[in-house]
């Protein structure tokens, strides 16, 4: 967002006098506006309905474990969220390489091995029969001709323009990669559940689930690659 053009729109002839702004909203989105309108000299108040902060993205403590609302983390590509970082001096921590992720289901925890095809096929979270759709939907990903890039989407089917992820993975895939797999890594690194995204979007975030795509640009192929 371009600041300073909408800071000289917003003042206006009253440029002179020091503006008091009203941000409705204590998430992400509206911690920044408040935060840099205030650098910028304007008198802000910032307006939240809940008793926390941070909207989606929320951290909740339960039996010793740290559950978190909304994405979990951020990929290193987020140059923006990084230099907020920098500036407010906050941590920056990376993931380790080879963490395993789980996944609970009908009172079990079941991990995520995605270590290679037969690991896909060994997938007891998924009926064998989503595991093979699962794998199928990988080698597409993987194979796909056109740039399925998060940070640059461009529309490829009319699928993909107008469907939500959740009806299109459940109907063209399997149900249980849908609810099980997308849901739960698209709500890990994005503040939305599934039928609230976009197929294109979607697609790119299953790319650099297996590792197709880097998550940390110092070590190339980060991700859980199955297909190495």
């Amino acid at each position: 967002m371009d600041y300073e053009r909408c800071i000289l729109i917003f003042v206006g002839p009253y440029a002179q006098k020091k503006p008091h702004v009203a941000v409705i909203g204590a998430g992400i989105a509206g911690l920044v506006a408040a935060y840099e309108l205030t650098n910028k000299g304007f008198d802000v108040v910032v307006y939240e309905m809940e008793e926390r902060l941070g909207g989606r993205m929320h951290s909740a403590l339960s039996q010793g474990f740290i559950f978190d609302g909304g994405a979990n983390f951020f990929l290193d590509r987020y140059f923006l969220i990084r230099s907020y970082v920098h500036e407010l001096k906050l941590p920056w921590s990376y993931s380790l390489h080879g963490s395993i992720h789980r996944i609970w289901k009908g009172g079990k925890v079941y991990a995520v091995d995605l270590s290679g095809p037969l690991s896909v096929l060994r997938f007891k979270l998924l009926s064998f029969k989503a595991r093979l759709a699962f794998l199928a939907l990988l080698i597409r990903v993987r194979s796909a001709r056109e740039s399925i890039d998060f940070f640059y989407l461009s529309p490829s089917t009319k699928s993909a323009e107008t469907s939500d992820a959740e009806s299109y993975l459940c109907t063209a895939v399997h149900p249980e990669v849908a609810h099980y797999i997308a849901d739960a890594f698209c709500g890990m690194i994005q503040f939305h559940r599934l039928g609230e995204m976009s197929v294109q979007a979607t697609m790119s975030l299953l790319k650099i689930f297996v590792g197709i795509t880097d998550l940390h640009p110092r070590v190339k192929g980060t991700g859980l690659n199955p297909f190495k």
